[in-house]
């Protein structure tokens, strides 16, 4: 499991750099703008949920 740990995000930056990947993580399904890891790292794109008619879903993690 992913933390918050100056580690993981050096290591989490390094993997993406060097094998020249895209890391995709879910944003998380609790409804607030509270940061979650590793989604929320600068070299991972975060993804959430939206509905059948594309507008954000209420659980959805969201943030900048």
């Amino acid at each position: 499991m992913f933390y918050d740990h100056p580690f993981t995000a050096h290591l989490t930056n390094s993997i993406s750099l060097l094998l020249l990947v895209l890391i995709i993580a879910a944003a998380g399904n609790s409804g607030n703008s509270a940061k979650l890891y590793p989604a929320s790292y600068p070299v991972v794109m975060s993804v959430g949920s939206v509905t059948s008619t594309r507008v954000h879903s209420s659980f959805s993690q969201f943030n900048e």
